[in-house]
C-alpha cells in the first residue's frame, strides 16, 4: 500500500510542479519579492482549485505565509487508517527531498529561504500528515 501511495505521491508532486511553472513561478518579474511572487501564485492556483490530479489524488489548496509554500493533498481511496504513518514519512520524505531540491523551479525559492510544505489528507480530507521540506534539508542532500 505505502508503494502505490508513493508512486501516487510522486505523481502529484510532479504535477504541482508543472502547476507552479504555468502559474506564474516560473516567470520572472524583478519588480515582483518573493512573497508577493509565492501569494499570486498560490492565489492564481487556488482559483482552478479543487483539481483531480489523477484517480486518486485530488489538489485541494495552496497557501503562502512566513516563508513557507503548502500544497494540501488528499489521497481519494484511502482512509486514515490505512495509511502507516511511520513508513509514509521513511519512504516519501528522502524523495520529497530529492525533487524539490533538485528541481531548478523550486531553487529559487529554496535559495531565498522558502520552506515547501505537504499537508496530506485522506479520503475524508482528515489530514493525516504534515511533511516540510526546508532548505537546510537541500544543504544536507549536497
Amino acid at each position: 500500500m505505502t508503494n502505490n501511495l508513493f508512486l501516487l505521491l510522486k505523481h502529484i508532486h510532479t504535477i504541482v510542479l508543472c502547476l507552479l511553472f504555468l502559474h506564474g513561478c516560473g516567470q520572472d518579474n524583478p519588480s515582483e519579492d518573493i512573497h508577493t511572487l509565492l501569494i499570486n501564485t498560490s492565489d492564481r492556483m487556488n482559483v482552478n482549485l479543487p483539481d483531480m490530479v489523477n484517480q486518486d489524488m485530488l489538489l485541494l489548496d495552496t497557501a503562502y505565509k512566513d516563508m513557507e509554500f503548502s500544497y494540501f493533498v488528499s489521497v481519494l481511496n484511502y482512509s486514515i487508517d490505512d495509511v502507516d504513518i511511520d513508513a509514509f514519512h521513511e519512504f516519501m520524505r528522502p524523495n520529497l527531498i530529492n525533487d524539490i531540491c533538485t528541481s531548478e523551479r523550486h531553487q529559487k525559492f529554496i535559495s531565498k529561504g522558502v520552506s515547501i510544505r505537504y499537508v496530506y489528507s485522506d479520503e475524508k480530507q482528515q489530514e493525516f500528515t504534515t511533511m516540510i521540506i526546508h532548505p537546510a534539508d537541500c544543504k544536507l542532500a549536497n
